[in-house]
């Protein structure tokens, strides 16, 4: 009776661990760095001969929260990111025991006012850029309804032309970056914004005109390109790798005289870069096969060098040093020290 007690407490014990194992990579991706992961998972599938991975594509917040709920087989191993994780995510993971997380950038993402080709060539900062599409703004130490009607009205070296930029939608990654890096960077460096209430700042830092002069597409970015190509007064807010498929027909406007290329934006020269990112959970090394794999494939030359694959669909390479860097952070599993 005590051998047959025993052969069955095994054979539950078995069970239970084939239930829980994962022979495949759960990844959790946001939009903008979907395209990215999919195709690192496709290559890696083909040339490690695994598992496809299962990739989960959700809003940034979201995959995030994924990635931290826990660990073991029910929790995704891999986020990729369009930004750098915040120190209260980091702080989310550890108190739910994912305590060693290996952070990988992999590259670049640019984001570029484009224009008609031909058209009017301006160089402008972000201060241009804030008080060009806030909703209010600091005159003379006040705060008012925007008045800036032409570009000219903001700076006379700037072009007597109306103000009419076309952005993507809210919810799309390149949205959230030009409102960090460009409308909440300048906000906070003038000096009228910075001695009020901190919430009445924010909300003035990250409001947009609602009177025709800035205005949020929400169709893709052809119809987009073919506005600008209609009117040359407009300028739009969009990812390099769009502006890249279309430049025979648009050109960059400069943000503080520095054209967006793989070259200024790899040396951190162009001002709006959206470093791109990928984490790992280290304390499923080895529970879940494939993971070293997986980022030997998303490091290799193959994926992320200049002439690679993923170049092909719009991520801007880091230079060689920093790719030798970042490749043995990551194939090393090197914790993250925050």
């Amino acid at each position: 009776m005590k051998s047959v007690i025993f052969g069955a407490t095994v054979l539950m014990v078995v069970l239970a661990s084939a239930a829980e194992a994962r022979n495949h990579l759960r990844i959790v991706s946001s939009p903008g760095d979907f395209v990215y992961t999919s195709k690192v998972a496709e290559s890696f599938s083909r040339e490690y001969r695994q598992p496809a991975p299962v990739i989960r594509r959700t809003g940034s917040r979201t995959t995030i929260q994924m990635f931290c709920a826990g660990i073991g087989v029910d929790h995704p191993d891999i986020v990729s990111l369009p930004r750098p994780m915040q120190q209260a995510e980091v702080d989310q993971c550890r108190g739910n025991g994912v305590k060693r997380i290996t952070q990988i950038k992999v590259g670049y993402e640019a984001v570029v006012l484009a224009r008609q080709r031909g058209a009017f060539r301006f160089d402008v900062n972000k201060v241009h850029l804030f008080k060009a599409l806030a909703k209010d703004v600091p005159i003379h130490g006040r705060i008012v309804p925007n008045p800036y009607k032409k570009w000219s009205d903001i700076d006379p070296f700037l072009p007597p032309i109306p103000i009419r930029v076309i952005a993507p939608r809210a919810d799309t990654d390149i949205r959230k970056a030009f409102m960090k890096l460009v409308m909440d960077e300048a906000c906070r460096t003038l000096p009228a914004l910075t001695a009020l209430d901190p919430q009445r700042r924010d909300r003035i830092c990250t409001t947009f005109r609602s009177d025709g002069a800035f205005r949020a597409v929400a169709r893709g970015y052809r119809d987009t390109v073919r506005m600008l190509e209609r009117d040359s007064s407009r300028i739009a807010i969009m990812p390099y790798s769009v502006y890249e498929e279309w430049d025979e027909v648009l050109a960059a406007v400069q943000v503080d005289s520095v054209a967006p290329n793989p070259s200024t934006v790899a040396r951190s020269e162009y001002p709006i870069i959206c470093p791109r990112f990928v984490y790992v959970k280290t304390q499923h090394y080895d529970r879940v096969p494939g993971l070293l794999e997986f980022v030997v494939e998303y490091t290799s030359d193959r994926a992320w060098g200049p002439d690679g694959y993923l170049i092909d669909d719009g991520l801007i390479p880091m230079t060689e040093r920093d790719r030798r860097w970042q490749r043995a952070n990551a194939i090393g599993f090197t914790p993250m020290q925050r």
